[in-house]
């Protein structure tokens, strides 16, 4: 069998905790994965004991020179997220649930169109780049914000869809 590119496609990125209790020492010694080959086998450096998650290979994860990722177990919880993806306060309920915060620890040279994560008093914050003190602990470059996918059962797919009209169950 032969592969499609899409096939292949993927990333794993090592998870650095969770947004609410992570340390910017535990980003720091999150290991790097290294990829070889067009099968993308995959080689660690760092614990046996690393959780990973695989995530798809877009552009600014191929890109990125170190990324790993943060659980956040509910995104509503953090309105710095929802500042940093552009949401309004109407939009706030399209954050409820968990999700992943992906970013690179390599910063380069600080923008002020990107959100950065820094380490302040002893907790995690997401700060906007114009923001970005020049001795702040700086963690690493936001990429994105993912969530997992939306879970459509028949019950509420009946209850959503229109055009089916009323229906029994």
């Amino acid at each position: 069998m032969r592969l499609t590119k899409e096939e292949v496609q993927w990333k794993l990125v090592a998870v650095a905790g969770s947004l609410a209790t992570a340390t910017a020492a535990a980003i720091r010694s999150c290991p790097v994965g290294e990829e070889y080959s067009v099968f993308r086998i995959f080689t660690e450096s760092g614990t046996a004991q690393q959780a990973w998650v695989t995530l798809p290979r877009w552009n600014v994860l191929a890109l990125a020179d170190e990324p790993c990722v943060l659980t956040v177990p509910e995104l509503s919880k953090f309105d710095s997220i929802g500042r940093a993806v552009g949401f309004k306060a109407a939009d706030r309920h399209k954050l409820d649930g968990p999700g992943l915060v992906v970013m690179d620890r390599v910063v380069g040279e600080p923008d002020a169109e990107c959100h950065y994560l820094v380490e302040e008093d002893g907790s995690l914050k997401i700060v906007p780049g114009g923001a970005l003190q020049s001795n702040s602990d700086c963690c690493g470059r936001l990429l994105y914000v993912c969530r997992p996918p939306k879970v459509v059962t028949l019950q509420s797919a009946l209850k959503t869809d229109e055009r089916m009209g009323p229906v029994e169950i």
